[in-house]
């Protein structure tokens, strides 16, 4: 036993360090459920100097309820591992200890200077191997609107390897940013929806559906906006893609979308095959140029051939250049069933606490009750939303994004 009251740690270990590129002689042993503790697992977090092997390790402890719920937990004497921890030298402990904390119901909550420091202090080198996980403490921090600044600050600087990256954090962001109630939409929500619309672009090839309690205001200046036509001619109408692009290059430039929308324009193709996919068996590779705006046969080909490689789509090439196309094989191991159901266990969480943090904003109940009295939000967007899969016919004049 050392000081702390912890398992002296097992031989081989060493002492934190923060450089992510450090290395370790050995590696971490992964522990059955059966033997796994709380109290081992926080020795490990501060006895292991490699990060990529201390994650593998906290994402392979034990079986995912049993790993949650150790995470989740407090250590004998009722004593905080928080306590025992620190942002600087214990990133990916912090991150998983905060997370399971925060989307399991019944652990006990963490306390705000935990997370405020975790903020602050964090190495995002170390943070960025566990996406997923930061998740959680991004929608925690937005829940606490009022303390939230200083905090959601340090997430959105650090996060990421430059400003210019977008991460797993920025689409919440922006999602709850453009979709906030008040009285009247204001601009920096405006200029939200227009970044979150590109990145559903780039990311699903459509947009999803907004909140229903989004400011009707602020959709009409959207759908005002050369973004709407953007939105509107994705992913099939490539030329018109580009007219519109060469047209408001200084508007995209001014508003700092113009990476953005270069990003979508050149998934577009990616896109419109996938589309092609759900309606045709078989297309010649001349045929599919023609409809995704891509003269070059060769061209076409080689882009098939790396949609194959990655997975995106299932298809074979004939000598003679005619496509054949077939649905995705399904696959899904132990390891994989158990990742997507704690995505969906996580994203409900978040729902959860965002739909909670809204139902105590005084503002958004009166707006919310006033439109069901006069219904003053019904004609402004299209029952099916503006974000999801749009019908046909003319997007912006039905305020529907996809």
């Amino acid at each position: 036993m050392n000081q702390s009251g912890l398992p002296t740690p097992p031989p081989g270990h060493t002492t934190s360090n923060t450089n992510p590129a450090s290395s370790s002689s050995s590696t971490v042993a992964v522990q059955s459920s059966n033997d796994a503790s709380l109290a081992s697992i926080v020795t490990t977090i501060t006895s292991t100097s490699n990060p990529f092997h201390l994650n593998q390790y906290l994402r392979n402890c034990a079986s995912r309820e049993v790993r949650e719920a150790l995470l989740s937990s407090i250590l004998p004497g009722s004593q905080d591992p928080l306590n025992l921890l620190n942002a600087r030298n214990n990133t990916l402990g912090m991150l998983y200890i905060l997370s399971a904390r925060l989307h399991t119901v019944a652990s006990d909550k963490p306390l705000w200077n935990h997370v405020e420091s975790f903020c602050r202090d964090f190495v995002p080198e170390h943070a960025r191997l566990a996406p997923d996980r930061g998740q959680h403490i991004f929608a925690h921090v937005v829940g606490a609107l009022k303390l939230a600044i200083t905090p959601l600050s340090d997430l959105l600087v650090k996060y990421p390897p430059t400003l210019s990256h977008l991460t797993t954090i920025h689409p919440i962001f922006l999602m709850i940013c453009a979709s906030s109630p008040g009285s009247a939409a204001s601009a920096i929500q405006l200029e939200a929806l227009k970044k979150l619309v590109l990145v559903q672009l780039i990311h699903h090839g459509k947009t999803s559906h907004p909140p229903k309690y989004m400011h009707p205001n602020l959709m009409r200046s959207f759908k005002s906006s050369p973004y709407a036509s953007f939105v509107n001619a994705y992913p099939l109408q490539r030329d018109q893609l580009r007219t519109i692009v060469e047209n408001e290059q200084q508007l995209f430039l001014n508003e700092r979308t113009l990476g953005l929308i270069t990003q979508a324009l050149d998934r577009a193709p990616r896109w419109a095959i996938k589309k092609l996919t759900t309606t045709y068996l078989t297309l010649h590779l001349s045929d599919i140029g023609r409809r995704v705006g891509i003269a070059n046969e060769n061209e076409v080909k080689s882009l098939i051939l790396s949609m194959i490689e990655s997975l995106e789509i299932s298809a074979e090439i004939s000598v003679d250049g005619t496509v054949s196309f077939s649905d995705l094989p399904v696959k899904f191991d132990k390891a994989e069933v158990d990742r997507m159901l704690e995505q969906a266990q996580q994203q409900d969480g978040l729902l959860m606490r965002l739909e909670k943090e809204m139902e105590r904003n005084k503002e958004y109940l009166t707006k919310a009750v006033k439109s069901k009295e006069d219904a003053a939000w019904g004609p402004a967007m299209d029952e099916d939303g503006a974000f999801g899969d749009r019908p046909s016919g003319n997007w912006a004049e039905e305020m529907s994004f996809t």
